[in-house]
């Protein structure tokens, strides 16, 4: 594994993978992992009608 010294917030690409499967597993259509969940939610709660 790389270390995390330049931004330690960051997911690994196994970290990244296994939450963005888990969603789409679930059905979801609109994938958030890590540090843009809460992103992606406040535009899928603002936008997702124009969508």
């Amino acid at each position: 594994m790389i270390p995390r010294k330049n931004n330690p917030n960051t997911l690994s690409l196994e970290e990244f993978m296994e939450g963005a499967s888990k969603k789409l597993e679930k059905g979801e259509e609109v994938i958030g992992v890590g540090l843009s969940v809460e992103l992606m939610q406040k535009w899928y709660d603002t936008l997702s009608y124009l969508y």
